[in-house]
């Protein structure tokens, strides 16, 4: 897959995920930001920003899970936030046909 194909396959997972969050889907959302690189998200008042990558197939990185950045930045993830998380984000990418593999 050259770079171009990447980019435009960034691009298209970002808008799906991006109309799926607009409908809202069970109390959080989604959200791939700028050129893919950065996943917002979200549930209830908290929120956080996740290191994603695309290159020989998605990846999310683990060690950004660390804290909320709302409502108190800093706010450290507790373990099962850390799992709930990370399944919910593997689930949305599956749920676009779509394996996204956690790295630490």
């Amino acid at each position: 897959m050259d770079k171009s194909e990447k980019k435009r396959l960034s691009h298209e997972v970002r808008d799906r995920m991006w109309r799926e969050r607009e409908q809202g889907a069970k109390g959080y959302s989604i959200t791939l930001v700028g050129r893919g690189e950065e996943l917002v998200y979200e549930e209830d008042e908290r929120r956080l920003v996740a290191e994603v990558t695309y290159g020989d197939g998605w990846r999310l990185y683990r060690s950004s899970l660390k804290t909320w950045s709302k409502p108190e930045p800093g706010q450290q993830l507790t373990a099962e936030d850390t799992r709930r998380v990370i399944s919910r984000i593997v689930q949305r990418f599956a749920g676009q046909n779509i394996q996204i593999k956690v790295v630490d």
